[in-house]
């Protein structure tokens, strides 16, 4: 970074080089869900869900469950919080930028994280290429 002189204009810029697109592609339309969250759940920004009727709202998808989408914000709830977030259901996503669990450990599961969802749903994960 250049030292300033006051009276010279001067601009600085820079690149986080860790920040990935999300959409990467068009051919379906970029769609969102405000869903409520399952009590004592952490969720991250980015990060696919599930919705798990048993535990009464979203929850953090693990490979072999469908997911029904990523979550636009990060949240935590402890028992008895009503909390809701906004799910992006439909979109082109660039599995680079998603934040996936530990389980989703190779490129082919986090290919298939959201095939076999249930409507809405409708994600298809395609890297840049």
């Amino acid at each position: 970074m250049a030292q300033h002189i006051p009276g010279i204009p001067q601009t600085e810029s820079w690149v986080n080089a860790a920040h990935e697109r999300l959409i990467n592609g068009t051919e379906i339309q970029v769609a969102h869900e405000v869903l409520g969250v399952a009590e004592d759940q952490t969720i991250n920004y980015l990060e696919p869900v599930v919705y798990d009727d048993v535990a009464g709202g979203l929850i953090p998808a693990t490979d072999g469950t469908p997911a029904i989408g990523i979550a636009m914000g990060a949240v935590t709830t402890v028992e008895g919080d009503v909390k809701t977030l906004s799910v992006l259901r439909a979109g082109v996503l660039n599995p680079a930028a998603i934040a996936f669990g530990p389980s989703y450990d190779t490129e082919a599961k986090k290919a298939a994280a959201f095939r076999g969802a249930p409507a809405p749903t409708n994600i298809i994960v395609k890297a840049n290429a």
